[in-house]
């Protein structure tokens, strides 16, 4: 890799949520393609190709006029270039931000989501984020031994979308990360929960309490996004965000699959109007960077 493209790679790194970085490095490979051996301009070229066809795809609004359509022709060809060049550009990061077991996710044409273990978001995570426009992760075996270390490190600052599956982690290590960790930076929020065993007599009371904590806290105010699919949230929880002074920045509150909110699902739909989902249909109008994630396979 040259120094003009090191150099273009590192704008978008500092300012990995705009798109007009990526679409000048877009044409930067396409221009500079034609001087490389065989295979890496038939990377490159793809490289160009998929930043510009899922920044696109991006922008696509969900059962707008066409939208099944042009999205069916552009995830088909999305899929087909991450099938053929996927491992590729995942073998393009230092070996120390690769480790089995550990997935990445294409944002805009390049790795931006990293699914792993807190372990090795600590270890390797500064490598990873310096190496390429990684703002999402989605941790796995959060405990109170890493709680501190997560939150001190360098590396977490530069997430903007922290995943955590509610259901592997204890909902008191979740609150306390969010208490000691500088979150306001945050502008997505996924506690989503796909392993609900409502014949649990507490599940939703625990659940409700998570949501009553963080819903009292300001340092979340800057959050846009905050995904509570399927995640037992209840009338006191769902109340809770309906009284919250602190969502109002709110562009999407994903609340599907939470059969319990029962009256609390008036209160948000009076706070929040369009913006909170309370069933599948009310995606539509949103744009559907809301709803895809792009995956790779780890290395």
């Amino acid at each position: 890799m040259d120094a003009e493209e090191r150099a273009l790679l590192a704008a978008i790194i500092a300012n990995p949520e705009e798109d007009t970085p990526r679409l000048v490095y877009a044409d930067w490979l396409d221009e500079h393609a034609d001087d490389l051996p065989a295979a890496p301009q038939a990377s490159a070229k793809a490289k160009a190709e998929l930043i510009r066809l899922q920044i696109e795809r991006s922008t696509l609004i969900f059962g707008a006029k066409g939208f099944e359509k042009r999205d069916n022709e552009l995830g088909d060809r999305i899929e087909e270039l991450e099938e053929d060049y996927r491992r590729t550009w995942v073998r393009e990061l230092p070996t120390a931000a690769r480790r089995r077991g550990v997935r990445f996710a294409l944002d805009r044409g390049l790795l931006g989501e990293v699914e792993c273990s807190v372990k090795f978001f600590i270890e390797a995570g500064a490598v990873l984020v310096a190496a390429a426009p990684v703002m999402t992760a989605r941790l796995d075996g959060l405990t109170p031994l890493y709680v501190s270390k997560l939150a001190k490190s360098p590396q977490f600052t530069r997430l903007r979308t922290l995943k955590i599956y509610a259901d592997g982690t204890p909902h008191d290590v979740i609150l306390q990360l969010l208490d000691s960790a500088p979150v306001s930076q945050l502008t997505a929020l996924h506690l989503d929960n796909w392993a609900i065993d409502y014949t649990e007599p507490d599940s939703e009371s625990r659940s409700d309490s998570l949501i009553e904590r963080l819903a009292a806290m300001p340092k979340l105010a800057g959050l846009k996004w905050l995904n509570l699919l399927a995640s037992a949230v209840g009338a006191r929880g769902g109340e809770a965000l309906a009284q919250s002074p602190h969502l109002a920045n709110l562009e999407v509150l994903d609340l599907r699959e939470n059969p319990s909110l029962g009256i609390a699902s008036k209160a948000l739909r009076k706070k929040f109007g369009k913006r909170v989902w309370l069933e599948y249909d009310d995606r539509k109008g949103f744009p559907v960077r809301y709803m895809y994630r792009y995956e790779l396979p780890g290395s």
